[in-house]
Order: C-alpha cells, then sequence, then structure tokens
C-alpha cells in the first residue's frame, strides 16, 4: 500500500474526495467498477437515487462472484 493520500472519485453526477492507502492500479480498478455499475442511462434520477442503485449493483455483482466462487471450491474439494 501507498502512504495515505486524497483523491477525487466520480460517482453519478458528483465527484467525491476519498482519503485511501490504495495504489493506483486498485484505485484505477474501483473506479471501473464503480463506473461500470452506475446506469448512465438513469439521467432522470436524482444523486441519491444513483448511489442506491449503484450500490445495490455492486452487491448483486458480488455476490455472484462469491457464488461463483463457491462453485469452484466445491469443486476442488
Amino acid at each position: 500500500m501507498c502512504a495515505s493520500r486524497n483523491i477525487w472519485i466520480t460517482i453519478g453526477k458528483r465527484n467525491y474526495s476519498v482519503e485511501t492507502a490504495l495504489d493506483p492500479g486498485a484505485v484505477e480498478r474501483i473506479e471501473s467498477l464503480v463506473a461500470a455499475a452506475c446506469n448512465p442511462l438513469a439521467k432522470g434520477i436524482g444523486q441519491e437515487e444513483l448511489l442506491m442503485l449503484t450500490c445495490l449493483q455492486l452487491a448483486y455483482s458480488l455476490d455472484k462472484a462469491a457464488s461463483a466462487l463457491e462453485g469452484l471450491l466445491k469443486k476442488v474439494e
């Protein structure tokens, strides 16, 4: 990990200041995941709703990945 620093992350219509010790590569991957989860077609909704939908999409993606890993672990065992 790098020394703690302040970065800006865009989610939906706003930029957010975040303190992090993650390396630049990890930050780029996280920004990419958030951008993919954030629905750009949701132009008529407010930022709060967009954040909630993005959170739900990320949770769904995490659940799918966890299920896939569980399946792989069962096959390995």
